[in-house]
This record gives structure tokens, sequence and C-alpha cells, in this order.
């Protein structure tokens, strides 16, 4: 055992020296609680472990993103033991170009707002591809295709703490940015088709799709 934790080690120190370009980031979250919660007017045991390990590693013009939970159990929703979130991302001059679990804002929020709030059990992010071409200072070709699953409750007063209600989304979007320098403005244009499917209950699920365009004007004059 000993000479195999001195050959990681080893091979650890050696990967270090090859890879000394590497820029790298840690951070860690640690909950830990134990108590009591009221649920149906008696008190019920209410313990949690939940811990999250981000990595970010930077290589020349590529950014890994990764996001190890281990929660047994977590404050809300399920017991994780897994890699439960990342993405490779490439950016050049004009391109950019994201795979995996994509967050993200177009439309100050208006048009797609992707994100997740660990404390309230949300997570609305798609996992697929996000491309970003920009070739001058006057306009932006964006666009963004996955897919992903949001889970919530049926009942928001509920004082379980899993959720209970599903929607399969699929999602492609496309859009571009103008700048109008005249006028000192910003032209916003996007497109989304949305597919969702809604699991009612056990045998029950619904369908639905939506296509949404969208146009914004911003600026000052």
């Amino acid at each position: 055992r000993n000479l195999y934790l001195n050959k990681l080690f080893c091979i650890f120190i050696i990967s270090s020296l090859s890879f000394a370009q590497i820029d790298y980031g840690i951070s860690n979250i640690l909950k830990n609680g134990e108590g009591k919660e009221l649920k149906y007017g008696e008190h019920y045991p209410y313990n949690y472990f939940e811990n999250l390990l981000n990595l970010n590693l930077s290589y020349s013009r590529f950014n890994l993103f990764q996001q190890w939970e281990y929660s047994d159990p977590p404050i809300l929703g399920y017991s994780q033991q897994k890699l439960h979130k990342y993405y490779l991302e490439y950016i050049h001059d004009k391109i950019t170009i994201k795979l995996g679990d994509i967050y993200t804002l177009y439309g100050r929020g208006l048009g797609i707002n992707l994100f997740q709030d660990q404390s309230l059990d949300f997570d609305n992010s798609i996992r697929g591809i996000e491309f970003s071409f920009q070739p001058n200072d006057k306009f932006r070709l964006f666009g963004l295709k996955g897919k992903g699953q949001y889970e919530y409750k049926s009942d928001a007063a509920s004082e379980d703490r899993y959720n209970d209600k599903f929607i399969n989304n699929s999602v492609t979007v496309i859009g571009a940015d103008v700048w109008i320098p005249w006028i000192y403005s910003n032209l916003f244009l996007l497109n989304i088709d949305h597919d969702m499917e809604f699991s009612l209950t056990d045998d029950v699920e619904e369908g639905r799709n939506a296509n949404i365009s969208n146009i914004g004007l911003s600026g000052s004059w």
C-alpha cells in the first residue's frame, strides 16, 4: 500500500512540473447539522451532511469546471455521491464554445435565465452546448442546445425535503446582439424552441412545445 501511495505521489509531482502552465482554483463548502423538525404536528430527526467541492482548471484557451458532491443527506433533495456538474470551455479571440452543464443569461434574464441555487434545491440548467461568435465589436451571434430535467414540488408549502414533480426540457436557442453606435444602443434578437414533457403522476405524462421570439432595444440617448 505504501509503495502504491508513493507511486501516486511521484506521478502527481511529475505531472505538476510538466504542466506548470495549468492554473487551478479549489473551493469547498461543507454544511453539517443535527436537530429536529416539526412535521405534521410532531418532531422528527432532521440531520444533514452536505459537501460540495468545486474544481477549476485552466490551460491555454481551455477551462474545465467540476463540482463533486457528497451529501448524505443534503439539506434538501436526495443524497448524492458523484460528479454532479461539469463543463469544458474553449475561449478564442472571436469564438467561445462550452460543453456540459450550461448556466447562462440572455436578454438580462428575460429571454433565458439558467442558474443553480443549492440552498433552495433549484437548478434549471441544461446539459449540451453553448457557443458565441463575435467577429467585431458591432455584432455577436450566440446560441445553445441541450436537455435537462427541472424538479419542483407540487405544493410549495410542502414539509418534505424531496421534489415530487419533474419537467424534461429540450431547448434550442439562437440569437444575435447588434450594436448601433450612432444612437449608442444594443439590439437584441432571440428565438427559443422549447419542448417540455411533464410527469404529472407515475403513469401520466403531458407534452408541450413553445416557440418564443424576443426582441429588445437598450441604450442611452
